[in-house]
């Protein structure tokens, strides 16, 4: 028989994964897994489990929120043989990651992709030292995700706790940031720096644009200079919210970007809190872990309509 390991954290969203763990399981054992449930215990275990346990089985399940998911993937980006594909059940505040690979909502539809569908090694992005999945950023709003109680964010959602967190330009905090990318570097004042390879960021989607691959060995960069006054900063959340193009707002894509800075600028990875860096060096390890997504058959999909087109 099949083992399969699912790895859960306990206190993500709203806690609702606890109430759908019959279905889950049932979806696995339906499969002929023998399943093993660990719930994490605290930050960092899901990093130790994946690493430590996930060798141990055929098929790894991860359920949580975009977070517990970054942890996870830290834990195997580790492992020097074979890993086993990667499921996923989102139950977090936002799932934006979930949203890129295309995972069902209900938790029994995504357990039951989880262990029928196939893998898409997917990208996976390094900050200095920190390995990320989908985003790392800085400046404003960002400090918002990881500073913000979970009980709060379970009551306001996403979009309503991130939106209020700046009034006026006087609450802005901008860094001079010397920002060098493929081909080009440039030097400005900065209100935000954005480095992702999803299609939804903050509960947002399309914010980079249709042209977002998960595998290519690609990140997309948003950066947005320093508003004048608070009709600027209408302009430029306007513009992004319906990707519109505007003076202060940069976008391009590169394989690799520094950002150097006198003072040291604090990050996000995934939601969660990234460091304190002056500098900062992003890489990219192309197709290093395998997720079970709905993405991988849509890429099926489109490949067997090329090949049925005359």
């Amino acid at each position: 028989m099949k083992t399969l390991l699912f790895l859960y954290n306990p206190r993500a969203g709203k806690g609702k994964i606890a109430d759908s763990l019959g279905a889950i399981c049932a979806a696995f054992q339906a499969q002929n897994y023998l399943v093993t449930v660990y719930a994490t215990k605290g930050p960092g275990d899901a990093t130790w489990a994946a690493r430590t346990l996930a060798p141990h089985y055929d098929r790894l399940v991860c359920g949580g929120g975009d977070g517990t998911l970054s942890e996870v993937i830290s834990g195997l980006v580790d492992l020097e043989g074979p890993m086993p594909p990667l499921g996923y059940i989102p139950s977090g505040t936002t799932n934006d990651y979930a949203r890129s690979l295309k995972i069902p909502v209900k938790a029994a539809e995504a357990a039951a992709l989880a262990v029928t569908g196939d893998a898409l090694p997917v990208d996976v992005g390094r900050l200095n030292t920190r390995d990320f999945i989908y985003v790392a950023a800085f400046g404003a709003f960002t400090s918002v995700s990881y500073a913000t109680p979970q009980a709060r964010k379970n009551l306001l959602g996403h979009a309503a706790y991130v939106l209020a967190g700046i009034r006026s330009i006087s609450e802005i905090t901008c860094y001079e940031m010397k920002v060098s990318y493929d081909g080009g570097t440039m030097e400005d004042e900065l209100l935000y720096g954005m480095v992702s390879n999803s299609i939804s960021v903050g509960g947002f989607k399309g914010l980079m644009g249709g042209n977002v691959q998960l595998d290519d060995g690609i990140f997309e960069v948003l950066l947005v200079r320093k508003p004048e006054n608070m009709r600027q900063m209408a302009a430029i959340l306007d513009a992004l919210a319906n990707q519109k193009p505007h003076s202060l707002v940069r976008m391009f894509q590169t394989h690799r970007v520094t950002f150097t800075s006198v003072e040291d600028v604090p990050w996000t990875t995934d939601g969660e809190f990234g460091g304190n860096h002056s500098y900062a060096e992003i890489s990219l390890l192309r197709q290093a872990v395998p997720i079970v997504c709905g993405l991988a058959q849509e890429g099926q999909k489109d490949a067997t309509r090329k090949e049925a087109t005359p």
